[in-house]
Order: structure tokens, then C-alpha cells, then sequence
């Protein structure tokens, strides 16, 4: 029963599945192009050169949920947008009141940070142009130890600034 009605109405199926197929295709006429550039950094467990040199393995969950955070960092966002001119890029009119709102919706969409099942943390950058992918990906991969090596040192002055209050006010009793 199934067979008969399929063959009695296969030029109404094949008119039809034609049909959907040129609506589809046509539609992928008009979805602009996007490049993909992906790249994998391994969190370390320490941030001591000489640390990292002697035990050859990588960080833990934590250290690339760290990752992550800095790569998420307002800070990286800033340096990437300014660096690749990304506000021309998007289109953004700055004189919009919710322009930051566009800027940080197109930047998510198009820069992602995954956590994969071996502890390291996947970049992926969708753009117009693969070359600009590529040149996100690669700012980013090497300017992550910028960004951790400047929390450091701010960390470092942080704690040398209070103990030297700690010291003073202990000289002065």
C-alpha cells in the first residue's frame, strides 16, 4: 500500500525534494563565508620557567579554568579589539549608547575558549578572513604569558608594598 501510493505520487515527491533543494541552496548563496583558525594551549602547572622545565607535565583542571579566565580577561578582549581594529570590523557605530553591548555579542560569537578532555584549553576564532583568524589565534596563544606574568608581578608588588607597611609600622612601635 505504502509502495503503491510512494510511486503513484513520485513526481509530486521528486518536484518537491527539487524544489527544497534549490530553496537551500540558494539560501547558502547568501550566508557569508567564515574561516575557522583554532589553536590548543596546555596550562602549566607552575608559572617558574625552571618549575616547568624540570616536570614535563601540564596543569590540572583548575590551572585551565585559569586559562580560560585569562584568555576571557578583559584585558585580552581589549588588546585583541584595539590591536586587530575590531570595532571597523564589526561595523560597530561608536556613537551608539549600546555599542559596547554589539562589540562584546559579535566578540563572543566569534571567540570561543573550551575546556577539552585532556586539560587543555581549545581557541577557536571564526572570521571573515582566514588570515585574520589566524592572526587572532596566534596574538592570543602568545599573549596569554603577558597576561599571567603581569598578574605575577602585580601580585608580587601587591604583597612587597604590604609587607613594607607591615615593616614600617612594626620599625615605628
Amino acid at each position: 500500500q505504502l509502495i503503491k501510493t510512494l510511486f503513484k505520487n513520485r513526481f509530486k515527491i521528486l518536484i518537491t525534494a527539487f524544489l527544497f533543494s534549490a530553496v537551500a541552496f540558494g539560501v547558502t548563496l547568501f550566508i557569508p563565508k567564515k574561516y575557522t583558525s583554532t589553536g590548543l594551549v596546555y596550562p602549566t602547572n607552575s608559572n617558574s620557567m625552571k618549575d616547568v622545565a624540570n616536570n614535563s607535565y601540564f596543569g590540572f583542571d583548575f590551572q585551565a579554568d585559569r586559562l580560560i579566565q585569562l584568555f576571557e580577561s578583559q584585558k585580552m578582549k581589549e588588546t585583541i579589539v584595539k590591536r586587530f581594529d575590531l570595532i571597523n570590523y564589526y561595523e560597530i557605530d561608536t556613537t551608539s549608547k549600546n555599542w559596547r553591548y554589539f562589540l562584546n555579542k559579535y566578540y563572543s560569537e566569534d571567540i570561543s575558549f573550551t575546556r577539552t578532555k585532556f586539560i587543555s584549553v581549545a581557541l577557536k576564532v571564526n572570521m571573515k578572513s582566514p588570515e585574520l583568524a589566524r592572526n587572532i589565534a596566534n596574538t592570543m596563544m602568545s599573549y596569554i604569558d603577558t597576561i599571567r606574568k603581569d598578574i605575577l608581578y602585580e601580585n608580587v608588588y601587591a604583597r612587597q608594598n604590604d609587607l613594607s607597611k607591615k615593616v614600617d609600622n612594626h620599625q615605628m612601635i
